[in-house]
């Protein structure tokens, strides 16, 4: 049960650090190219609000992911893991 719970907790991260980064690429692709004050105003409340979801989505990844890995790999077992080490360097820089 927990971990499943943590699996989908770990999918909900990812799924709002996504959408969530690429929420804050369009917006200021937007902010970019606008002319006028009000629209320029606009989207960078839009960037503001998706780096909202952007922040949560990281936490929830980042809890999620090592509450599986200690789970299932036994703490720094998963050093013998070369894709798992790759991951969580990615994640970490």
């Amino acid at each position: 049960m927990t971990d499943a719970l943590m699996v989908f907790c770990h999918v909900v991260g990812a799924v709002l650090l996504g959408g969530g980064l690429i929420g804050v690429f369009v917006s200021d692709l937007r902010a970019r190219r606008v002319g006028e004050l009000a629209a320029f105003a606009e989207a960078t409340r839009a960037i503001a609000v998706f780096y909202g979801v952007v922040v949560p989505g990281a936490l929830l990844l980042a809890t999620s992911g090592g509450w599986l890995i200690v789970t299932r790999y036994g703490g720094w077992d998963f050093l013998h893991v070369p894709w798992l080490v790759g991951m969580v360097v990615l994640f970490l820089f």
